[in-house]
């Protein structure tokens, strides 16, 4: 009999794990998480306001937003199913899931800022020797930092990594467009309809829909025995069986 090793998915925990104890020591995520939080983002924290409802930490939606491009995901509604899927994405996001319209509209309100913050990331990953950080395409010619070879950073460099998030944030925002028309407010993204979302209901569906697939068979089953027979018939008659026709009747006036 096969062996196999125990699978158990609803395992209970004495304590919930931390989003950083799932993940390898060596996640790019943990860079980007250290990066980030030694910037000043006062320019984009002093646009909030004190009054109303709190916002989401500015940080924690660069970090994910920042991990988003790098990976070449644009689309606002990914990355909110990133944000419910991928374990980095939730350590950087500090377990808090904004939907794609927050996303969105925390971009596209930052839209300058973001670029500088951005390329002062790109500058401080090639300084601390993380090459993949650091090579990144502009419009298919490789950009290489070198910070880290000459200890001066290259202000042509930063205007390049600048213009390279320009144009990475209009696409964003072209795909956000595109899919607000095919989605409307949903996510769209991985998600099911929402008559299935009950386990019941869904069971149901799947029990409805594998006595389709069976029947489907049964057709297909019957069909093959159909040919057979009549290839079977069609060799009889070429070995000299006679073949029999029903005799057809004409009509009478």
């Amino acid at each position: 009999m096969p062996k196999f090793k125990t699978y158990q998915q609803n395992q209970s925990y004495l304590l919930p794990l931390s989003p950083a104890d799932c993940l390898p020591q060596n996640h790019i995520c943990f860079a980007i998480n250290n990066i980030i939080d030694s910037l000043d983002l006062g320019p984009i924290e002093k646009t909030h306001s004190n009054i109303g409802a709190s916002a989401y930490l500015p940080s924690a939606l660069i970090k994910v937003l920042f991990l988003a491009y790098i990976q070449g995901i644009r689309s606002s509604r990914k990355i909110e199913t990133k944000l419910y899927q991928d374990i980095a994405f939730r350590f950087l996001a500090g377990n808090v899931t904004p939907d794609h319209g927050t996303i969105n509209i925390f971009r596209k309100s930052h839209l300058s800022n973001l670029e500088d913050v951005f390329a002062q990331m790109i500058i401080l990953a090639d300084g601390m020797g993380i090459v993949d950080l650091a090579d990144i395409s502009l419009d298919g010619t490789k950009i290489k930092a070198n910070a880290g070879k000459n200890n001066a950073v290259d202000l042509k460099q930063i205007k390049d990594y600048k213009e390279y998030f320009k144009k990475t944030m209009q696409e964003a925002d072209g795909i956000d467009k595109e899919e607000d028309k095919k989605f409307g407010n949903s996510c769209g993204c991985g998600a099911m309809p929402s008559h299935l979302v009950d386990p019941k209901q869904r069971q149901k569906a799947l029990e409805n829909a594998k006595k389709k697939l069976e029947k489907s068979r049964k057709r297909k089953t019957e069909s093959r025995k159909n040919r057979n027979l009549r290839k079977a018939k069609r060799i009889n008659n070429s070995e000299g069986t006679a073949l029999q026709i029903s005799p057809i009747r004409m009509p009478t006036c």
